[in-house]
């Protein structure tokens, strides 16, 4: 299979997008950065201090409390899970009660969301 050269004049919109962003990141690479890059390794030391000096920032700001970190921050959720398990042998009513203070506590939850967040309550209460 041959391929046919590359015509510019009948490139489509997306060819044409394209060559406009490349011809772009080739003019910023021989205007800017190629300089740029040269300047840094002529200047290695100064280049190592600058970095050097915005490492040890980075870790004051996160380390005096200016840029705050959580690495697994608590998310809200809209759902509630709860389980309990007894003793092997437990009877019934032990369930009915365990299953009755879960009830509780989850219409307490309801109670204070439901007065947090000002709005009416569900229907579906009653069904639970």
């Amino acid at each position: 299979m041959k391929l046919k050269p590359y015509d510019p004049s009948k490139a489509n919109a997306f060819q044409r997008f394209r060559d406009f962003f490349s011809e772009g990141i080739k003019t910023f690479i021989s205007n800017k950065y190629a300089p740029f890059l040269a300047k840094a390794v002529r200047n290695r030391y100064t280049t190592v201090a600058v970095f050097l000096a915005m490492l040890i920032l980075t870790i004051g700001m996160f380390g005096g409390g200016i840029v705050r970190f959580v690495f697994f921050p608590s998310i809200p959720s809209d759902f509630m899970i709860a389980s309990f398990e007894l003793e092997p042998g437990s009877s019934i009513e032990q369930r009915d009660d365990v299953l009755d203070t879960l009830r509780a506590a989850m219409h307490r939850m309801d109670d204070k969301v439901a007065s947090d967040t000002k709005r009416e309550r569900d229907k579906t209460r009653g069904n639970l």
